[in-house]
């Protein structure tokens, strides 16, 4: 066998492995690289990227339509800290309130990459996924006035709902994903690891690794709550692009998570203009960051439990007004002076 009868013998093998991507997940795979020696017989490896653009992940089931306004339940506290910082926290998956955050859908590709490195290779992996993996947890306008989410999220009613506005198109992001996460359905994923187990034991000289993190990390243990109706913004470090990434990312700590490492991406809001608060983004003439969300706070709600210790919600309403205005450049003209009513 020669260079070029090796060389062909890469893209054949290289579509084969796309191929039982593709039917098992109907995600269109546009990259993957391999590399190895052009000595026949000797390994190649190959690794295959999901697409960077989150348009390329439509008419899948990891791909959200028509969702502009979204809910993220919390504190007061929390809310002033966000407009502090003219910035919302994409924390990773080691402060999530899942103990099994993606171990659970990772299993089913467990039994590869022990068939190809064995247990010493794998924990550390999922790991670093999980250390890399950033996520904002929302849900839809429309679960305002259901009990679950305050109750949970929200200091038993006694805290607040921010209204989110996503000012850009999502079709539009790039390294960044938003869809809604699926509870215990993982038939493609499960398909996958069939045929590329099958294609592994076929080749065996060869090494095949697949970068799932924002598939997998948009599923959970079917015993977790669906009333969640959870809807996540998502975001990996990258392959490429350190500098910038490493810009937005910052350590944080936890009680009772202390030997977690917990970090968070740090992602600039916007003004009513639409322009970021951070000008070294909106100024900036780099490229990657004409495709990060465009985030605007267009409002809040007050838990049906809220109280703070005699100042009424108006006088509360106006003073967020009038500071948000101030510091974040948005007008909350729409604040409720109102608790939020649950449903029965």
């Amino acid at each position: 066998m020669g260079t070029e009868d090796r060389i062909q013998e890469m893209y054949d093998l290289e579509s084969v492995f796309k191929k039982l991507i593709e039917d098992s997940t109907k995600i269109n795979i546009n990259s993957i690289g391999f590399g190895g020696s052009s000595i026949p017989g000797t390994p190649i490896r190959f690794t295959a990227r999901f697409p960077e653009h989150n348009k390329d992940l439509k008419n899948t089931p990891y791909f959200l339509e028509g969702k502009k306004k979204l809910l993220h339940f919390t504190s007061l506290e929390v809310f002033f800290s966000i407009i502090n910082e003219g910035a919302i926290r994409l924390y990773n998956l080691h402060n999530s309130n899942d103990p099994t955050e993606y171990e659970y859908a990772s299993e089913c590709l467990k039994p590869i990459y022990q068939l190809q490195h064995g247990r010493e290779v794998y924990d550390p992996f999922i790991s670093q996924v999980k250390q890399n993996s950033f996520i904002l947890s929302t849900t839809d306008i429309s679960e305002l006035h259901t009990p679950f989410f305050w109750e949970k999220y929200a200091k038993q009613g006694k805290g607040i709902a921010i209204e989110l506005e996503i000012v850009n198109n999502p079709e539009d992001w790039r390294l960044f994903y938003f869809s809604k996460v699926r509870y215990g359905k993982l038939d493609k994923v499960e398909e996958l690891a069939k045929n590329w187990h099958s294609h592994q034991l076929e080749n065996p000289l060869h090494n095949y690794q697949i970068e799932l993190n924002q598939l997998l990390s948009l599923h959970k243990n079917p015993s977790w709550n669906k009333e969640e109706e959870e809807i996540r913004i998502y975001t990996q470090i990258p392959q490429v692009e350190h500098t910038l990434w490493d810009k937005h990312i910052f350590k944080d700590f936890r009680e009772g998570k202390a030997e977690k490492n917990i970090s968070y991406f740090k992602l600039p809001l916007c003004d009513k203009y639409d322009q970021y608060l951070d000008p070294q983004v909106q100024n900036s003439e780099f490229i990657p960051y004409n495709y990060f969300p465009k985030i605007r706070i267009s409002n809040i709600y007050f838990g049906p439990n809220f109280s703070l210790n005699g100042k009424s919600l108006f006088d509360l309403s106006e003073e967020i007004k009038f500071y948000a205005a101030k510091k974040n450049n948005i007008w909350l003209k729409n604040i409720p002076f109102n608790r939020t009513i649950l449903k029965e």
